[in-house]
C-alpha cells in the first residue's frame, strides 16, 4: 500500500487511508481487509496528516499547490469525495503545516484555515460549501486549536501585534475572545501547549519575567504556577504526569532537559534542571524560533522518548 497508512473508525467500521507510493501518489480509502471503501481521492499530492471523523465523515486537508485549488479542506462521505470549499480562490492554499489542525467539538469541525498571510478559524458542519470563519479580522499566526471543556482554546496575534495570545470560543464568533487570566491580564503564550486531565499547561511572559501558566479554560481556571528561573528559556515537550518535560536553556548551560512537579506545593517549587547531560554543550539543539522545529518526545512502556532533530 505504500508508506501512508493510518486506521479511522466510521459508524463502527474500520477504513485506512492508504497511498500507493511510488506507482501513484494518490489516496485510496480502504476498509480493514484492503478492500476498496471509496473513490481514489481525485488529487496529484498526498493528503496531509491532519484529519477527523464528523460523524459519518471523514474531513481532511488535500490537494496540490499550484493547482486550480491548492491545498484545501476535503470531505469524504462513505460514497464520494468532495472539496469543501476553495476557501482561497485559486492555486493558493489554504493549509499551511506549520499552524493547520482540526478538531471537533458537537455537530462542527474546527480547523485553521491559513494561506500564510491570513489567518482564520473556521468552522463546518461537512457538507460541501459550509465553511465559515469564527476568529476577527486582522488575526495571524493562529496555532494551537485545541479542544477543552467544551470550547476551543488557542493561540494568535491580533491586528500586526508581536505577541501570541491565548483565545477562547464557543464555536461562534460572538462567542470567541481573549481568554484572561484571575487577575485580569492577556496571557502572552511562548512555545507550545500541552493538554492533560482537562487542563493546558503552557509557557506565559508577565512584565519580562517567564513563567508556567495553567488554564482549564475560564478566566477564573487561568493563573500562574510558577516563575521560571531568571535567564533560563523553557519550552513543554511533553507531560510524564506528576512532571512537566521542557527543553530550556540558561546560563552556562547548553539545551537541556527540565522538569517541574505539578504536585508539589511548596512556595520554592521551580522547574529544576534533570542534568547537564552534555557538560557546556547541547543535549537537545536550540529550536529557533518556529514551534514544529526542535525536540519532540513521546512516552512508550513508562518511558520517555526523545527525536532529536
Amino acid at each position: 500500500m505504500g508508506y501512508y497508512n493510518r486506521f479511522i473508525t466510521v459508524n463502527n467500521s474500520q477504513l485506512y487511508l492508504a497511498d500507493n507510493w511510488p506507482s501513484s501518489s494518490r489516496i485510496n480509502i480502504y476498509n480493514a481487509d484492503e478492500t476498496s471503501a471509496g473513490p481514489v481521492l481525485n488529487s496529484e499530492d498526498a493528503i496531509t496528516d491532519q484529519y477527523v471523523v464528523l460523524r459519518d465523515k471523514i474531513l481532511f486537508f488535500s490537494g496540490t499547490s499550484g493547482s486550480d485549488s491548492g491545498f484545501e479542506p476535503y470531505v469524504f462521505d462513505g460514497s464520494k469525495i468532495e472539496i469543501i470549499q476553495d476557501y482561497y480562490s485559486g492555486p493558493g492554499n489554504s493549509y499551511y503545516s506549520a499552524f493547520s489542525n482540526l478538531v471537533t467539538m458537537g455537530d462542527y469541525a474546527y480547523m485553521n484555515i491559513t494561506d500564510g498571510s491570513s489567518y482564520h478559524v473556521c468552522r463546518t458542519d461537512g457538507t460541501v460549501g459550509n465553511l465559515t470563519a469564527i476568529t476577527p479580522a486582522g488575526m495571524y499566526q493562529i496555532s494551537n486549536l485545541t479542544l477543552l471543556n467544551s470550547q476551543l482554546v488557542f493561540t494568535g496575534k491580533e491586528n500586526s501585534g508581536f505577541d501570541f495570545i491565548l483565545w477562547k470560543s464557543n464555536g461562534t464568533s460572538e462567542g470567541t475572545e481573549e481568554l484572561e487570566d484571575s487577575t485580569g491580564e492577556t496571557v502572552v503564550v511562548s512555545g507550545n501547549l500541552i493538554k492533560i486531565n482537562n487542563k493546558i499547561y503552557g509557557i506565559t511572559t508577565r512584565n519580562g519575567k517567564s513563567a508556567i501558566f495553567v488554564t482549564d479554560g475560564t478566566e477564573y481556571g487561568t493563573s500562574i504556577l510558577t516563575d521560571i528561573p531568571d535567564g533560563v528559556s523553557l519550552n513543554i515537550l511533553h507531560i510524564h504526569y506528576p512532571y512537566l518535560i521542557c527543553n530550556g536553556r540558561g546560563g552556562i548551560y547548553g539545551q537541556e532537559l527540565w522538569l517541574y512537579n505539578l504536585e508539589d506545593n511548596s512556595s520554592i517549587n521551580r522547574p529544576q534542571m534533570f542534568r547537564d547531560m552534555v557538560t557546556g554543550g547541547d543535549f537537545f539543539n536550540d529550536p529557533g524560533s518556529n514551534s514544529d522545529e526542535g525536540p519532540n518526545a513521546t512516552e512508550y512502556n513508562n518511558r520517555i522518548y526523545f527525536i532529536d532533530i
